[in-house]
């Protein structure tokens, strides 16, 4: 009982560790990515003039596509909250089953981790109303009143 006790929040805290370390190595690639796109074309456009044409021709789009700093986000906020809301949903419906059927220190869990899923999908809910109400981001209005 003591391994239980001991190796399940290691092994949480593990898992927390190993997905910041992951997403830290991830952004830093992605920097280095920039990095290098940016030290060639510093090599390959000695002037301001060759730069300036090679970002109005066909390929400048990409070019600054791939020096955004930003990484990609979804379009609509409430869809990067969908699937994380479901999946803790449905698990703290499994904890509850779990619950009823082998311990009720399951309870707990299910209590828990539902709550979290079943506020995450009303925030999302609440989200996308409001970005029904107020249109899509180039303003253009919903007309269903």
């Amino acid at each position: 009982m003591w391994m239980q006790n001991t190796l399940v929040p290691l092994g949480v805290f593990a898992m927390v560790v190993l997905i910041l370390w992951l997403s830290h190595v991830t952004r830093r690639r992605a920097q280095e990515q920039r990095a290098e796109i940016v030290s060639r074309m510093i090599e390959k456009f000695s002037t301001g003039e060759a730069f300036a044409q090679a970002i109005q021709g066909p390929a400048g789009s990409k070019l600054a596509s791939a020096l955004t700093l930003e990484t990609e986000k979804p379009s609509k906020k409430w869809k990067g909250l969908f699937v994380p809301a479901s999946i803790l949903t449905l698990m703290g419906i499994g904890f509850a089953v779990l619950a009823l059927v082998r311990d009720d220190d399951f309870l707990i869990a299910a209590v828990v981790v539902g709550a979290v899923g079943v506020a995450l999908a009303l925030s999302t809910y609440v989200m996308w109303r409001v970005e029904e109400r107020n249109g899509d981001q180039t303003g253009a209005a919903d007309t269903r009143g």
